[in-house]
């Protein structure tokens, strides 16, 4: 990347901006390094002009996205886009997928001490972008958010609380823990959701103390018969 290009990133993402957001979490220079000068170029030209435009903080998270940059970078990018234009649901989904990625980038190679600090911060802002997409009513009905915020609970050691959200999944793929029943037709994702997600809430109600309940063993045999008789058409 040019020296010029990399001047104007580093100003651009230090100049003030309102509302005031949280500092980049990567180093500039990490940033501009994952992006080709001849696509990255008009986009900063355009920021220049316009340096509080969420769009144009988008296009380039989009940008470090098809140039395979690190998560953090494209997370980083799209938190300045949400931040500049906070009623943008989209975004906040954005974020929070590639504060995920960027968790289970981490989670897959971290093995030092220092790795485990970063794991852990990477876990903690996974969560916090979690958190508010569930308080959005696309994301409070949704399984798969619900589904990940018991994860990310769940690898926090808050089990009570990451129960509440696998179950609150469970009930959304149209899953019934109290007849053990399902109360419509699954597709296969959605059927290796479930069983996912009664896997990871076996595993909380484990850490909790309490037996698995015989409704979670029909639910499962449920999954598995249907999986079955679907193979068997």
């Amino acid at each position: 990347m040019s020296h010029a290009v990399n001047a104007e990133l580093r100003r651009l993402f230090y100049a003030p901006i309102a509302p005031p957001t949280e500092p980049l979490a990567i180093t500039v220079d990490a940033a501009a390094s994952q992006l080709p000068a001849e696509h990255a170029e008009p986009l900063l030209h355009a920021l220049r002009l316009q340096p509080s435009h969420a769009a144009h903080y988008h296009q380039l998270a989009l940008l470090a996205q098809q140039y395979n940059a690190p998560h953090e970078t494209r997370a980083a990018l799209l938190e300045r886009a949400s931040a500049l234009s906070p009623s943008d649901a989209g975004l906040k989904f954005e974020v929070s997928n590639a504060r995920k990625d960027h968790f289970y980038e981490l989670h897959t190679s971290s093995t030092d001490s220092g790795g485990a600090a970063a794991l852990k911060h990477a876990r903690k802002r996974w969560l916090a972008s979690l958190r508010q997409v569930a308080a959005l009513e696309e994301g409070r009905w949704s399984s798969t958010v619900n589904q990940n915020l018991g994860t990310a609970l769940q690898l926090m050691g808050k089990f009570r609380e990451s129960e509440e959200h696998f179950e609150r999944a469970l009930h959304l793929l149209g899953l019934s823990l109290k007849t053990g029943q399902a109360r419509r037709e699954l597709s296969e994702p959605e059927r290796r959701d479930a069983k996912d997600t009664l896997a990871a809430l076996d595993l909380s109600l484990a850490h909790r103390g309490k037996p698995r309940e015989t409704l979670t063993l029909t639910l499962t045999l449920t999954l598995a018969l249907v999986r079955w008789a679907s193979t068997c058409l």
